[in-house]
């Protein structure tokens, strides 16, 4: 939940912090498209997402060593960091194309976003409890990578990561084509 908020926060305000702090000018009086400055700006977000995952992994795997007594599984570990960065990719995608969907105000775009995704989280809940709306799970992002099940299976399920693999390229599809679109003279 932690590194999805994070995720629609970095991915939101990448965009929304230079218009609202007026600095995009600076970048559009440089000679290079919308299409570079965003793909900069995109990079930079998944930069910082794995640098963290980088951190978060291998903290998990000395304080687990450090403590578990029947040793360590690593790879269980870099898969559930694996699912886990899926996830935070998937939010900062969905947190940027929320951003530039919306107006210019920041704080609109964290509401919404973290909205999306404390939504997801409920359904998620939601379609484990009953089976008679199961279905949600597909619209639960959460849920794709169950920390039990990864653990229990060794293996991400194939249909969720494609799953999210789709939503990621059409957010940032939706994202470029609604940057290049946008009007941000002031």
């Amino acid at each position: 939940m932690a590194s999805g908020a994070h995720a629609i926060i970095i991915g939101g305000s990448i965009v929304a912090k230079e218009e609202s702090d007026r600095t995009i000018e600076f970048l559009y009086s440089k000679p290079v498209t919308r299409n570079y400055i965003m793909t900069n700006k995109v990079f930079a977000g998944l930069t910082t997402l794995i640098l963290l995952n980088i951190v978060f992994s291998i903290s998990t795997i000395i304080i687990t060593s450090l403590v578990a007594k029947d040793g360590v599984d690593i790879n269980i570990i870099l898969l559930m960091s694996l699912a886990m960065l899926l996830l935070q990719i998937l939010f900062f995608a969905i947190g940027l194309m929320t951003s530039l969907l919306q107006s210019r105000n920041n704080k609109s775009m964290t509401s919404v976003g973290l909205g999306i995704l404390f939504a997801t989280f409920f359904l998620g809940m939601v379609s484990g409890v009953n089976s008679a709306v199961s279905w949600l799970k597909y619209v639960a992002p959460i849920k794709y990578f169950d920390p039990p099940k990864l653990v229990h299976s060794g293996v991400l399920e194939l249909k969720y990561v494609a799953i999210v693999t789709i939503i990621i390229i059409a957010c940032f599809i939706v994202s470029y084509v609604n940057y290049n679109k946008r009007d941000m003279a002031g």
